[in-house]
């Protein structure tokens, strides 16, 4: 305030100026008024103080752990509709900037971290909501060790050095199982002569997924059957 040699505000201040704090949105507007004194002329002017509400953000929604090149991840917040600012370390935010669900590609193993503010219309920036997620790496390919060139019709074993906790999942063409697609080991049934395929890939025992190893096998054909010639 000025123009006046005093001033008494409705709060008790007796200074040009005053300062108000602890205002909640609930009960808003408040009504300040400051009276102004020359001598014996005083006049009194009020002020009308709108609080405008903070945005609540519920947390993060979001796994303990993902994978490196992680892309079909969604992590979200409540409520939906609001206006938010995502920023993560780790990875690459791919869509839903401004939004309450986001997709994100993470770039490297080690612990990512995401944090999310809401800005209503008022321009209020609410509560920051914050979230740490365990980025694994991926397994290698394994290396699928056992006979290169088989016979048709035979049977023929093949296995991989495991990692704890991981698990392996073969393949083939040429052949058919003889135990089940998982497992360190697996033996086949090699059908009709021509080229086969084994594939075997880990998942780790965060659930990530490696790239497949593939071994070439020739399928032989059987020698024909002995014919004696002669009298016996």
């Amino acid at each position: 305030a000025s123009g006046a040699n005093t001033f008494l505000w409705s709060n008790g201040a007796i200074t040009d100026t005053t300062s108000i704090s602890g205002l909640l949105a609930v009960g808003s507007p408040f009504t300040y008024s400051v009276t102004g004194t020359v001598g014996s002329c005083s006049a009194t002017k009020t002020l009308q103080v709108t609080v405008n509400p903070l945005p609540v953000t519920g947390p993060i929604n979001a796994p303990a752990q993902v994978c490196i090149n992680d892309t079909t991840t969604y992590f979200t917040v409540t409520p939906t509709g609001g206006n938010y600012t995502w920023t993560v370390t780790g990875g690459t935010i791919l869509s839903g900037q401004g939004t309450d669900s986001i997709r994100i590609q993470w770039s490297g193993a080690g612990l990512g971290t995401i944090d999310v503010v809401d800005t209503n219309t008022f321009g209020c920036a609410g509560n920051v909501q914050s979230a740490s997620v365990i980025v694994n790496p991926l397994p290698v390919a394994p290396t699928i060790s056992g006979s290169v060139n088989v016979c048709e019709n035979s049977i023929t074993t093949y296995f991989v050095n495991p990692n704890a906790g991981s698990l392996y999942y073969w393949n083939l063409t040429g052949g058919t199982f003889v135990i089940g697609s998982v497992g360190v080991f697996n033996s086949f049934l090699w059908g009709v002569p021509g080229p086969g395929f084994v594939t075997a890939y880990e998942v780790s025992a965060a659930g990530c997924m490696g790239p497949e190893d593939t071994l070439d096998v020739t399928i032989n054909p059987k020698p024909a059957p002995v014919t004696f010639i002669g009298s016996t």
